[in-house]
């Protein structure tokens, strides 16, 4: 039986390979393997869903070396090229030369795997570099047969990353599982997405991130970060309602159809990507689950909520045998499993105070620089 994928961040460093190497013979009957790496050069010229300045410095020279190194080991280097669009450009001749002359760089490097948000550009490079894998980004939200046939109709594509939406409606995820095997491509998902479910601003959020590129005013991004930041700090439910899945739970989701797994938090501080993958390929994990869901990194979540981690197991079966679809219960009307579970998380009320001050601040910071700008005064006519 083939072994499902572990995506991990690449943290760049050479010397870190072997140890993957070390940790998949360690687990080698797990039916789990890290088999890729994923990052992207900064600074780039093209946006990647998160914001660079959180991101570790990289060059070509010094993706040349850790793909080397990768190669050695049988490891394959997955290049993301998520940004939603181009401004427009990517429907100009000179706008898809550029991407595809960037691309150039890294196939001679020998990288054949891409993650790519915009389906244009995904073309694009399947028709001028035909030998290259794409998996199609989980930021373009696949949830429906059309979007699966519609993707995989580009020939490079063999991988697509479902709706994190939909991620604990298992009816849609088998039905699109059933499209997949006919289209003869993968399902992926991500392993500690930290994203609310249905998020209203996850498509706007996306997209201002993917233009975050040399010199692009970053004054008021803050906007889409405090608001996410202050519902899971005003609403600890929302912590059990992340799209995040447990050790215990991957094989609910390999039964369902889904073969690939990533491990986000690239754009974390000292993270450690190497125990948190780990963490996972036992299946099993006795601790904070918030210790995985942000790789172990000093995010200020760890410092206000605690989640006992074997105090869920069972949460998933029964949200699985109650047909629970979470995307249809906004604020869980009709539907209270997570509710009953609350006893898992354990609050610092002291630190989740000082936070949600902080991000209330941010927050408003919007409306005051607004304000500010002076426009709308009684020279339009407007009032307030």
């Amino acid at each position: 039986m083939a072994k499902s994928v572990i995506l991990v961040p690449a943290d760049f460093r050479v010397e870190s390979v072997q140890k993957y190497a070390e940790l998949n013979k360690t687990y080698e009957d797990s039916g789990l393997a890290v088999s890729e790496f994923y990052g992207s050069l900064n600074p780039s010229p093209f946006g990647v869903t998160k914001n660079p300045k959180n991101l570790k410095k990289v060059d070509l020279e010094g993706l040349e070396a850790y793909h080397a190194e990768l190669k050695r080991y049988g490891f394959e280097f997955n290049y993301i090229l998520n940004f939603l669009c181009l401004g427009g450009r990517e429907f100009s001749l000179e706008g898809t030369r550029s991407v595809l002359e960037y691309v150039g760089q890294l196939y001679r490097l020998g990288i054949r795997r891409f993650t790519v948000a915009n389906p244009v550009i995904a073309k694009a490079m399947s028709i001028t570099f035909p030998d290259i894998k794409i998996s199609i980004s989980v930021v373009q939200n696949t949830g429906t047969k059309l979007k699966l046939r519609t993707y995989a109709d580009i020939d490079a594509v063999d991988r697509v990353y479902v709706s994190e939406d939909m991620i604990r409606d298992f009816t849609a995820i088998r039905s699109l599982r059933e499209e997949a095997e006919k289209l003869g491509i993968g399902l992926a998902t991500l392993l500690n997405s930290f994203c609310l479910i249905d998020c209203p601003y996850k498509v706007n959020h996306a997209n201002v991130d993917g233009h975050l590129v040399d010199q692009c005013s970053q004054d008021m991004t803050h906007y889409f970060y405090a608001w996410c930041s202050l519902q899971k700090l005003e609403h600890p439910r929302e912590i059990l309602r992340l799209q995040a899945i447990r050790p215990e739970e991957i094989g609910i989701f390999e039964e369902a159809g889904i073969t690939a797994f990533k491990i986000a938090g690239r754009e974390l501080k000292d993270p450690d990507f190497l125990k948190t993958a780990e963490g996972y390929m036992r299946r099993s994990f006795e601790g904070n689950l918030m210790d995985l869901l942000a790789v172990y990194s000093d995010n200020f979540f760890r410092e206000i909520y605690s989640i006992d981690n074997r105090a869920l197991d069972g949460r998933l079966l029964e949200m699985k045998a109650a047909g629970a679809r979470c995307r249809d219960h906004c604020n869980c009307e009709g539907c209270d499993i997570c509710g009953k579970y609350l006893s898992a998380v354990t609050v610092n009320e002291e630190q989740l105070g000082r936070y949600r001050e902080i991000f209330r601040k941010s927050y408003d910071r919007y409306t005051e620089q607004v304000k500010a700008l002076g426009v709308g005064n009684e020279e339009y006519g407007a009032n307030g």
